[in-house]
């Protein structure tokens, strides 16, 4: 029988009072709205048909917010501190988007919306791209630098000045433009 899904009536058979205090004190259950500071949980089937709903307050890790769609396959894991009257959001997840990203591979890390993904590999690389997207290295200062010289070595004049000198500063530097190796981007 699952958490979510039985009737009260079912909750009341199960073993005794303690029991199921204690095994509803810390719930996962689903995300259905999710405006301001406090999200709207349900969870069991109630004795008149409806489902049980909680406002709850979301703890969430410092330097970091998210909050899911409405549309989302949004869980989150409530815990009771204060008893039944007092549930705080402690852990979410949005399932759908947690299976579309599954594949990562170990000791990599994902921050992502619907969107856009930062990933975090194994390798020191972190890629900033759209979720269907592809990276790709990023110019380096030195880069950048290069680019400025060339340009302030063309000068204003004809349009044949500009691939000249950089035909020049690249033979001055065969392996500009490097890019960097640690960050990528779209």
């Amino acid at each position: 029988m699952g958490n979510t899904d039985n009737t009260t009536k079912e909750w009341r058979d199960q073993d005794s009072s303690e029991r199921r205090s204690i095994a509803g004190m810390i719930r996962r259950m689903a995300v259905t709205l999710t405006e301001g500071s406090f999200w709207r949980v349900v969870g069991h089937l109630l004795l008149d048909g409806k489902r049980e709903a909680l406002d709850a307050e979301v703890f969430g890790t410092l330097g970091f917010y998210s909050r899911p769609k409405p549309s989302a396959n949004a869980e989150a894991i409530v815990v009771f501190p204060g008893g039944a009257a007092n549930p705080v959001i402690i852990a979410t997840r949005d399932e759908d988007m947690r299976k579309a990203q599954a594949q990562l591979e170990q000791d990599s890390a994902l921050m992502c919306n619907r969107a856009t993904l930062v990933l975090i590999r194994p390798n020191g690389t972190v890629e900033i791209r759209a979720a269907s997207g592809s990276s790709a290295a990023l110019p380096t200062m030195a880069d950048f630098n290069g680019i400025v010289s060339i340009m302030n070595s063309a000068g204003t004049g004809a349009g044949t000045a500009l691939p000249a000198a950089v035909a020049s500063y690249q033979a001055a530097h065969p392996t500009w433009p490097t890019g960097t190796t640690v960050l990528k981007a779209q």
